[in-house]
């Protein structure tokens, strides 16, 4: 084992600081919702007169589900405005009993496979938790059709049956006649899902054939980007990824370049203590850091095959 006696001086920090930026402002943001929810404000509430049979009307066990699909500071407020609605509006009404507040932040809709507290919201209600799921729409429940009808299919076949109530359509599923309207509206949702897909690979596609580069910086280390959006050198983190690069260059394994950063408690763009041997192979097979951007290296669909295209950092 080659022994190398540089070590890294730069000031012990548990995150980098465009990670604490991008926190703070998010925190920001679910602050000022918060606060608008706590202080007591004088609205008269007047309850919609109940038809129905006094069996119907029974005490329900009531969660929420909420969604947003990505971690932009614009979608912040977003999910924590949800979260809080649905706390209040559960708590506030007598007739229910609060149980929590399932939620899946920076996941897409087009698949339940990732959303994990969806996932966990339909493992409580099959255990007979919940009776009833108040969203706020059919698209923050799924984008996809098939999976919106299988999921209000099966949890309305439970024993007890559990319904889910979509705020913005007045849609409950227990309804006998709503399945035919939930059927039109989840394939407008997945529709619009598909037409916003389009329109971003589109015009990804054409940055792409004009060279100019396309990539988050978030988990990239030693890259950041200003208010305008251009690409700089995050200095602090730089000098760990120069540093990655000389230990290597004097004959460090991967492994072995691992160690010394987990040893000197540098932390991961993620902010972990603990380096693998995969996170430093990725950053020096990353061409990023050779100032070139390598665009459309994968692809969902083989029949739509697009050219890998280079383009050059100015």
């Amino acid at each position: 084992m080659i022994i190398i006696e540089k070590r890294l001086k730069i000031q012990e920090t548990k995150k980098w600081k465009k990670g604490r930026r991008t926190e703070r402002h998010r925190e920001e943001e679910k602050k000022r919702i918060r606060k608008g929810f706590s202080e007591n404000q004088t609205v008269e509430i007047i309850p919609a007169k109940y038809k129905g049979s006094a069996a119907a009307h029974r005490h329900l066990r009531v969660a929420a589900y909420c969604r947003v699909s990505t971690y932009e500071d614009a979608q912040a407020g977003s999910f924590e405005l949800q979260i809080q609605h649905f706390k209040e509006q559960i708590t506030k009404n007598q007739d229910w009993q609060f149980v929590n507040v399932y939620s899946d932040e920076g996941v897409s809709g087009t698949s339940i496979r990732k959303r994990f507290g969806f996932q966990h919201m339909i493992a409580d209600c099959e255990a007979g938790k919940i009776d009833l799921i108040l969203t706020k729409s059919i698209s923050r429940f799924t984008r996809n059709t098939l999976d919106c009808l299988d999921v209000v299919r099966k949890l309305k076949g439970l024993n007890p049956p559990v319904g889910v109530c979509f705020e913005t359509e007045n849609l409950n599923t227990i309804e006998t006649n709503s399945e035919l309207i939930l059927g039109v509206i989840s394939l407008v949702a997945q529709g619009e899902s598909e037409q916003k897909s389009a329109a971003i690979t589109w015009s990804f596609i054409e940055r792409c054939k004009k060279g100019i580069a396309v990539f988050s910086t978030y988990n990239l280390l030693g890259y950041d980007k200003d208010r305008f959006g251009k690409i700089i050198i995050a200095d602090d983190e730089a000098e760990v990824v120069r540093y990655i690069y000389s230990l290597y260059l004097d004959g460090l394994s991967v492994r072995e370049v691992a160690q010394q950063l987990t040893e000197q408690q540098i932390p991961t763009i993620r902010g972990n203590v603990v380096w693998s041997g995969s996170t430093v192979r990725n950053i020096l097979r990353n061409e990023k850091y050779c100032g070139d951007v390598l665009m459309q290296k994968t692809f969902p669909n083989c029949n739509n095959k697009l050219n890998t295209r280079r383009t050059f950092m100015q």
